[in-house]
Parts: structure tokens; sequence; C-alpha cells
């Protein structure tokens, strides 16, 4: 955790509660409700309100749960 829990980072090996980076970016969570707007996408971390931060082309982006988009 981050900025006084308002920034999770997801940790590189299973943690005992939540996920770790190879769970959270199988298709078999959130991103499968997404169809294709999170493919290519390696997510590492999410905000309080559910946006999540990715690696994408050598830059990190942001993705919008409630629109689907992706900016930098």
């Amino acid at each position: 955790m981050a900025f006084e829990n308002a920034l999770h980072l997801f940790p590189l090996d299973a943690a005992p509660k939540g996920h770790d980076l190879i769970h959270w970016n199988s298709n078999t969570l959130w991103r499968s409700d997404y169809d294709d707007m999170a493919v290519g996408y390696f997510f590492f971390a999410q905000d309080i309100f559910g946006e999540q931060f990715s690696l994408w082309d050598e830059q990190v982006w942001r993705f919008d749960p409630e629109t689907g988009h992706s900016q930098m």
C-alpha cells in the first residue's frame, strides 16, 4: 500500500489475502468483463477508486474501470 492506502501495488508472489501480479492479470478475474479492452496491458496497481495502473509499450497507463478506456 502507498499514499496512505490510496494505492495498492500488487505483490510479485502470492499474498495471504489478495492477489499477486500473475493472478490479477489472468483472464479468470475482472479482465474477462472488458473483452479486448484490457488485452496487452500488464496491471500492477489500483487506486481507491478502482482505476488500474498498467504497463504497455514501455509506458505507464491508467485504465478506467467504468469506461474501459486507457490513457497515459
